[in-house]
């Protein structure tokens, strides 16, 4: 359990300073954050391609090489993203939030 509170802490502090994301060659580089929001979660469709949310119902997508603030239907904090594919996408956050991608763009879902 330590080890991942320790990741995750560790994955967080990333986030929050600077994405790094893998380039053609296979190593790391930093891409810097659009928010100073915490994130929590980060789902890559491929290396390309990815979303990440957070608080303040914070929502990136990672696209062209960098990391883009998408507009939000919440403001509740958003714990975690999955893509089923780069088309329809789900995540869910406090107070029972629950989001979903499809047609270009993030919707909430009535529970």
């Amino acid at each position: 359990m330590r080890k991942i509170v320790l990741l995750a802490v560790a994955l967080i502090s990333v986030l929050t300073i600077g994405i790094p994301t893998a380039n053609a060659q296979g190593s790391w580089s930093t891409v810097t954050s659009p928010t100073t929001n915490p994130l929590e979660s980060v789902f890559m469709v491929s290396a390309g391609e990815g979303w990440a949310v957070g608080g303040s119902g914070t929502i990136l997508h990672y696209s062209g090489g960098s990391w883009n603030i998408v507009t939000s239907p919440t403001t509740n904090m958003l714990y975690s993203a999955f893509m089923v594919t780069a088309s329809d996408g789900w995540v869910v956050g406090e107070s029972g939030t629950i989001l979903h991608y499809t047609g270009g763009s993030w919707n909430t879902v009535k529970a």
